[in-house]
């Protein structure tokens, strides 16, 4: 029993320390086995682990944490309820749906610039002012140039988010 508690302790604290791990699926299918063991000290500890991988804050790991909740889907599925934590599926809430205000901001502002540079070219180009309208112009090209590199971002996040709701529910 000491030898089985050890090695699961080993590969929760692997995948814990280590989520970018190659082969992580597989110790996190071995480790979640565990959720619904007749053992209190495994199924704790496979708890633990769960609520710590799902609770990441390293946004590169969206991909890792939709695994997981698939891995987690299979198991309330397949597995008896009886032995699993009571609160096993408030893991679900842990993890942080991906709302980048900061960045919605930011191309809500860069949109608004862009009109208004809109604007002033029209202006100079109806006064004849070209080497002003130019300028202006250059301006807006490079101001549109950074809401999409911005609004690339939010579309990757918007896809894990609709990914990750599709797992909960």
């Amino acid at each position: 029993m000491k030898l089985r508690n050890s090695s699961l302790s080993s590969l929760c604290s692997l995948v814990k320390k280590h989520p970018h791990f190659n082969y992580r699926l597989i110790v996190v299918q071995i480790v979640f086995g565990k959720l619904a063991s007749q053992d209190n000290i495994l199924r704790k500890e496979a708890t633990s682990t769960l609520f710590e991988l799902l609770a990441h804050p390293d946004q590169t790991l969206l991909d890792f944490k939709i695994e997981l909740l698939r891995e987690l889907n299979k198991v309330v599925k397949t597995k008896s309820h009886l032995h699993m934590e009571a609160n096993l599926l408030d893991c679900l809430v842990l993890h942080l749906i991906i709302v980048d205000e900061e960045k919605a901001q930011a191309i809500t502002e860069s949109t608004q610039k862009s009109q208004q540079l809109h604007e002033q070219m029209n202006k100079l180009r109806k006064k004849g002012k070209l080497k002003e309208y130019k300028e202006i112009k250059q301006e807006m090209l490079n101001e549109v140039k950074q809401a999409d590199a911005i609004g690339v971002d939010l579309t990757k996040s918007s896809t894990h988010n609709n990914e990750i709701i599709k797992e909960i529910l």
